[in-house]
C-alpha cells in the first residue's frame, strides 16, 4: 500500500494540524512557479540544495550551518542573489523550518543577498518567512540606492506597528502585526498607475490602496535588508521567494499561495473559502 502523500503533524488537536507535501510530490505534475510561464521573473527556493552555495562565488553546495554566498534563480532568467563581503552572509540552516524544513537565516544586523540587473514595474511575489525578531525597522525586500523617493520596500516597522509597503515615495502601512512563532506566506500584487496593490497574509487580505504611478525601478533588489546595510537587517527565516513580472489574477495568485502553503506547512492558516484550502493546486 502507497504511503499517503499528505504528512500530518499533530500539534495541540487535529484542527491546529500543519501539514506538508514531500517535496518529492511537486514532480508529479502539481502546479509549481513554472506554470507561470514568460511570467515568471525569479525563483528561490531553499528546498533546491544544489541552488543554495557557500564559499567565494558559490562554489559548492552549502551544508547545514554554512554562510550563504549565492542562492541561485530557478527560473533560468539568471538573476542569482549573492553576497561578496564577508559578515554580510546568511546562514544555511538544512532543517530551521516548522517539521525540520530547510531555510535561510538573517541576522538582524547586515547580512543580505543582492540581485543585480532585475527590472520591474508592475509584480507580484510570493514569499515564505518566519519573523525572529519584530523590534525597530526589519527590511524584508527592498531596492533603492539611498534615502530617495524612487524606490521600492517592503519591511516591518516597529515605529508604526506595520508592515510598510512604499513604491516610490507613496507609503502604504498595513494593519497587520507579525509574530515571532507564526510561518507566513506574503504574497504583494503591484498593478500599474490604474489599479490597486494588495498585501495578502497566508491567504487573506491584509491591505490594499490605490497604486501610484511608477517608471521602471532598475535598481538592485536587496533580499533581507536595506541599502545601508546598518541595523535594519531582517531578523528572519526566508525559505522561499518567487517573483512575477505581473499582477497576477485572483485564481493565479491562489495557485501561488495554494502551492507555497502546501509546501510549506502553512495551510492551516488559509482562510476556509481558499480554493486550496483541501487540497494543493
Amino acid at each position: 500500500m502507497k504511503l499517503s502523500i499528505f504528512l500530518i503533524l499533530l500539534t495541540a488537536s487535529v484542527s491546529q494540524a500543519q501539514m506538508f507535501v514531500p517535496f518529492s510530490y511537486w514532480t508529479q505534475r502539481r502546479w509549481t512557479p513554472t506554470h507561470l510561464g514568460t511570467d515568471l521573473l525569479a525563483w528561490y527556493d531553499s528546498s533546491e540544495a544544489s541552488s543554495v552555495r557557500a564559499g567565494v562565488a558559490g562554489i559548492s553546495q552549502a551544508n547545514d550551518g554554512d554562510p550563504v554566498t549565492e542562492w541561485r534563480d530557478l527560473s533560468g532568467n539568471g538573476y542569482h542573489a549573492s553576497q561578496s563581503i564577508a559578515g554580510r552572509y546568511p546562514t544555511y540552516n538544512a532543517t530551521g523550518w516548522t517539521g525540520g524544513l530547510p531555510t535561510i537565516t538573517w541576522d538582524a544586523v547586515n547580512n543580505s543577498l543582492v540581485v543585480t540587473g532585475l527590472t520591474w514595474q508592475t509584480y507580484t511575489y510570493g514569499v515564505v518567512m518566519r519573523h525572529n525578531n519584530t523590534g525597530n525597522v526589519r527590511a524584508l525586500l527592498t531596492k533603492r540606492p539611498a534615502v530617495s523617493a524612487s524606490f521600492f520596500w517592503f519591511i516591518w516597522n516597529s515605529t508604526s506597528n506595520s508592515i510598510n509597503w512604499d513604491q516610490n515615495g507613496n507609503r502604504y502601512n498595513t494593519t497587520f502585526v507579525p509574530t515571532t512563532t507564526t510561518d507566513y506566506v506574503y504574497t504583494v500584487v503591484r498593478p500599474l498607475s490604474t489599479g490597486t496593490r494588495s498585501h495578502y497574509v497566508n491567504g487573506t487580505l491584509a491591505g490594499s490602496t490605490a497604486t501610484n504611478p511608477d517608471n521602471l525601478n532598475a535598481e538592485t533588489l536587496l533580499i533581507g535588508n536595506d541599502y545601508s546595510a546598518a541595523n535594519r537587517g531582517a531578523a528572519a527565516h526566508i525559505s522561499e521567494l518567487v517573483i512575477a513580472s505581473v499582477p497576477l489574477t485572483d485564481p493565479v495568485r491562489h495557485q501561488l499561495e495554494g502551492y507555497l502553503a502546501w509546501k510549506w506547512g502553512t495551510v492551516a492558516t488559509l482562510p476556509a473559502l481558499h480554493p486550496y484550502k483541501t487540497a494543493p493546486p
